[in-house]
C-alpha cells in the first residue's frame, strides 16, 4: 500500500513538473505583458500611451487592444517575421513570442493592408481570442479594436473572419488599382464566418489580424478591420 501510494505520489509530482514547465514559458510572458500595461497605461484614462513603447526595444511600434477581451498588447516590427514568434516584445526568447507586423508593411500603418500576427495561445492569451469571431455572437460583442500609435491612435472597425490555408497564406501589401482592392475585400466579406455592417471602400486602410487555426493541419484564421482614425 505505502509502496501504491508513493508511486502515485511519484507520478502527481511528475505530471506537475512537466505541466509547470510547458506553462512557465506562458507565465513568465503574461508577467512581463503585464509590468508594460502597468508602465504605459495613463494614470487618469489607463490608456496605453505607446509613445513609451520604445523604452523597452526601438521595434515597438504600437498598442492593440480589443476592449472587453483579453488582447491587449504591445505591437512590433522585426526585419523578418520570425524573430517574434520566438522573443517577447523586448528581444527576451521566449516561444510565446510577441504580437508583429509584418516586416513589410509600413510601420505607420499607412500602407493598403497592414498584417498583425500572434501566436493562438491556451487560458485565451495572445491572439487566441480571434479563434472566437467564428461565432456571430462574440462579433456582435466586440466588433471593434484599438490601435494606439505613438502619432495617432485608430478604432479598427472589424468586418470579417477567414479561415486560411497556412501553405499558401499570402496577404497583398498594396494594390495598384482600387477595383483590385475593391474586390479583395468583397471576397473576405463573401467568406466571413460572420457577417458585418461595415463596408469597407477601397480608401480604407485595412488591418488583418492573423493567427493557428485548428480546422486543418496548417491552418490560420485572420480577422480583417479598417483603420478610423480617432481624436486623442
Amino acid at each position: 500500500m505505502i509502496c501504491l501510494l508513493m508511486t502515485v505520489t511519484a507520478a502527481g509530482c511528475y505530471f506537475a513538473v512537466r505541466t509547470y514547465r510547458e506553462l512557465k514559458p506562458a507565465i513568465i510572458a503574461e508577467n512581463y505583458y503585464k509590468k508594460i500595461r502597468d508602465k504605459v497605461a495613463d494614470k487618469v484614462t489607463r490608456e496605453p500611451d505607446a509613445g513609451k513603447l520604445k523604452e523597452w526595444n526601438r521595434d515597438s511600434i504600437a498598442w492593440l487592444s480589443g476592449p472587453g477581451t483579453p488582447i491587449d498588447y504591445p505591437v512590433v516590427q522585426g526585419k523578418d517575421n520570425d524573430y517574434y514568434l520566438h522573443h517577447l516584445s523586448d528581444g527576451t526568447p521566449n516561444e510565446i513570442g510577441a504580437i508583429f507586423l509584418d516586416y513589410r508593411n509600413k510601420a505607420d500603418f499607412s500602407g493598403d493592408i497592414s498584417v498583425i500576427y500572434g501566436h493562438h495561445i491556451t487560458l485565451n492569451r495572445m491572439f487566441s481570442p480571434l479563434s472566437q469571431y467564428k461565432e456571430q455572437t462574440y462579433y456582435n460583442q466586440y466588433p471593434y479594436m484599438v490601435l494606439y500609435t505613438p502619432e495617432q491612435t485608430y478604432k479598427i472597425e472589424l468586418f470579417a473572419g477567414t479561415i486560411l490555408n497556412g501553405e499558401n497564406e499570402s496577404f497583398p501589401m498594396e494594390f495598384k488599382r482600387k477595383k483590385e482592392k475593391k474586390e479583395w475585400i468583397r471576397k473576405r466579406m463573401v467568406e466571413s464566418t460572420f457577417q458585418s455592417k461595415v463596408k469597407p471602400s477601397a480608401k480604407d486602410r485595412i488591418v488583418v489580424l492573423c493567427t493557428c487555426s485548428y480546422e486543418f493541419y496548417n491552418a490560420r484564421y485572420a480577422v480583417y478591420g479598417r483603420l478610423i482614425e480617432m481624436e486623442r
